[in-house]
């Protein structure tokens, strides 16, 4: 027999058996922009074992399989790295639109609770990244927030987040100078990254310098950059500081847009498909919500889409976020909502994607984001090519999460047991 071919035989014998097969997908990666056609991609303990020929390679029997019949689109699965967790049944909603991991950005110790539930498998939902309790000034009114003022305070407050074990610290706009740098020392010392607003004391070349790993929404650079005049010519310099400070940059683009219609047209989100799925207490709180005036809102439109397009012209990483539950942000299905405005700006479909997949990949210093040899087999299976429309994403045929099969059938039996619950909580 040929040396080559035994060896071959050899090796396939002696190769780890998969326990599960994606057959004959078209695999979108996500490592550059372009498409592995005819693929089975091999996944084995939660992780993405190989990657082969589909026209070749005989699958072992007895494993589960789904064939894609070189037809459909496999891509890793989506993050939504800005959302706030309410209920049990956000974490359903996620998963049924092909959400695969999310940041939480305001943490109570019911989070940790929900994160280990998920790890463990016994919530269905996506992986949870969670901050603890926000860390902010006085005279900040908002609920659980935490009103810090010295140096002390933002060094306790850290020590006591990172012992507690949440994943990162979260800052808003009003936390005092002092308290900051107390945090981000801290914070520097535990190995614990710092996410939020623009600092309002040390503004955006304060915060720049501080080591804060990501600033959250968009329109925070220009209230705390060019203090409100909105001055256009300003983007392209300031998407220069920012990348050369290594930062990222969460833009949460649909916020604004949202508070937009909430003054012209609130009733057009009142009657979008995905309201049956908001619980009765969300949309109690939506529909007594009003705005008297949109024209400052109306011109951060105009500005983020100016904004984010030299970000990404300056390559600074941009994560895709929501903001859920804001007014109109149904989890879920409010990231797909998000595209769409990131597309507004001037992104391309493959720059969308890679701020939902490879970006906060690499932004967590986590194994996901992208179908690789060893990643984390969380994945969506869709009908046609992603890269070739934004509104690919809406139809899902299926979703893996942390190597578990989810096809289309149980996503929407989960959808509908959501609905139901909500009309029985409602009467």
């Amino acid at each position: 027999m040929n040396t080559l071919i035994l060896a071959a035989i050899l090796t396939a014998a002696q190769a780890p058996k998969p326990d599960f097969i994606f057959m004959h997908v078209n695999v979108v990666p996500m490592d550059r922009e372009h498409i592995l056609v005819g693929k089975d991609v091999l996944v084995k303990d939660g992780k993405v074992l190989d990657i082969v020929d589909g026209y070749t390679y005989k699958a072992p029997e007895g494993v589960p399989t789904v064939d894609g019949g070189n037809t459909m689109f496999l891509m890793p699965g989506l993050c939504d790295m800005h959302v706030h967790v309410y209920y049990e049944d956000d974490f359903t909603l996620y998963l049924a639109n092909g959400v695969t991991t999310i940041r939480n950005m305001s943490g109570k110790p019911k989070h940790l609770v929900w994160r280990g539930r998920l790890d463990r498998g016994e919530l269905f939902g996506p992986r949870m990244i969670t901050a603890g309790p926000i860390l902010s000034g006085k005279n900040d009114n908002h609920p659980g927030f935490l009103n810090l003022s010295t140096y002390a305070d933002g060094v306790k407050e850290v020590e006591s987040q990172a012992k507690a074990g949440y994943d990162f610290i979260k800052v808003y706009d009003p936390l005092p100078a002092d308290a900051f740098r107390g945090a981000m020392d801290a914070a520097k010392r535990l190995h614990l990254p710092v996410a939020g607003h623009v600092n309002q004391d040390l503004a955006l070349d304060g915060v720049l310098n501080s080591g804060q790993a990501c600033i959250e929404h968009c329109e925070q650079l220009a209230y705390h950059t060019t203090f409100g005049d909105y001055d256009f010519s300003k983007c392209s310099e300031i998407a220069a500081k920012v990348k050369k400070a290594g930062v990222t940059v969460c833009p949460t683009v649909g916020v604004i847009h949202q508070f937009v219609t909430l003054h012209r047209n609130k009733q057009a989100v009142l009657n979008m498909p995905e309201w049956k799925y908001a619980s009765p207490g969300v949309k109690e709180w939506w529909s007594g919500l009003s705005r008297d005036d949109s024209t400052e809102n109306e011109i951060l439109v105009t500005w983020q889409r100016r904004m984010v397009r030299a970000l990404a012209d300056a390559d600074v990483p941009l994560i895709s976020g929501t903001d859920t539950f804001l007014f109109g942000f149904v989890p879920g299905f409010s990231l797909h909502h998000e595209f769409d405005f990131l597309a507004d700006c001037g992104l391309s479909n493959y720059e969308v994607l890679k701020s939902t997949t490879s970006a906060p990949g690499d932004y967590l210093h986590m194994k996901i984001g992208r179908i690789e040899k060893g990643y984390l087999a969380d994945m969506v299976l869709l009908p046609d090519n992603p890269l070739a429309s934004l509104h690919n994403l809406d139809h899902i045929e299926g979703v893996m999460s942390r190597g578990v099969w989810h096809p289309k059938l149980e996503l929407q039996t989960k959808l509908a047991e959501v609905e139901k619950a909500n009309n029985r909580a409602a009467k």
